[in-house]
């Protein structure tokens, strides 16, 4: 089942912290994921160089703003604004997989394996343990 992450479907709202979007998002994906054992994140690729970069600097015109080390404890402000820039978008994939692998986040997992992609890597995260699965990598 595929679900597209969207700042509708998170219901972020300005002046959230990174790490309640973070928690709001693993909670939504538990959710989705009902009662299945597994469940498998695969996060979108914004590379710099691509097909649809032209595109994507067009509807980037004007923004001037981009994060690369978020933290647990910033707020951000105007969420839409922040998605609307592929190294922000890249630097949440980041921090939601670090966020995600921390024993914190990890216990929520329960009974459950969540696969969850970082660039060209995946991850296995149980409540017990987080491990690269090579054989998932894309690159």
């Amino acid at each position: 089942m595929a679900w597209p992450c969207s700042e509708a479907k998170l219901k972020a709202s300005d002046q959230m912290t990174f790490g309640q979007i973070a928690d709001a998002a693993l909670s939504r994906v538990l959710q989705e994921g009902g009662n299945s054992r597994r469940i498998d994140v695969v996060f979108d690729v914004y590379n710099e160089i691509s097909i649809k970069s032209a595109e994507r600097e067009r509807r980037e015109e004007g923004e001037s703003v981009s994060y690369k080390n978020l933290t647990a404890r910033q707020k951000i402000k105007q969420f839409r604004n922040f998605l609307r820039n592929g190294q922000n978008k890249n630097s949440l994939i980041k921090f939601f997989n670090d966020y995600w692998r921390k024993p914190q986040s990890r216990e929520k997992l329960a009974n459950k394996e969540l696969y969850t992609t970082c660039g060209t890597k995946c991850y296995k995260l149980t409540s017990d343990t987080v491990q690269e699965v090579i054989e998932l990598s894309s690159g």
